[in-house]
């Protein structure tokens, strides 16, 4: 059991690691990329950097509690990552939110810029909202 808490605090690590790299690749704030703006993607990436210090946090408790053996502390630090790993969950849900949010301000901008000003005029036959409607 000890070595199978270490394996899983290693990996939770790597992954935390792993997820913070990927998240530099992407769009960052002050981009040329027109499809963000800056307090968006600021928003985002300081809520996924937060995601990634909870998964480091875990994996410390994760590596203490294998440290220190079954007993009432390990039961306690195992508890405690219960607990960090709700708030994973919780913070995930509130990037979907934000990021849904976000996108449903932003696409009829973009589908405007990408179909050009005579689509925007009302050439355009397609509205989502009168579809959905109709059903």
């Amino acid at each position: 059991m000890i070595t199978a808490s270490f394996i899983l605090a290693v990996l939770l690590l790597a992954l935390a690691v792993y997820l913070e790299r990927r998240q530099r690749g992407g769009p960052q704030v002050g981009g040329k990329d027109p499809a963000f703006d800056d307090d968006y993607l600021t928003a985002r990436i300081r809520g996924r950097r937060g995601v990634h210090g909870v998964l480091v946090l875990m994996a410390v408790i994760i590596a203490v509690a294998a440290w220190v053996g079954p007993g009432p502390l390990w039961a306690a630090l195992w508890m405690a990552v219960f607990g960090l790993l709700v708030l994973v969950v919780f913070l995930a849900m509130a990037d979907a939110f934000r990021s849904r949010k976000y996108l449903q301000r932003k696409l009829p901008e973009l589908r405007k810029q990408m179909l050009g000003d005579s689509a925007a005029g009302g050439s355009c036959s397609y509205a989502p909202d009168s579809e959905a409607a109709e059903e």
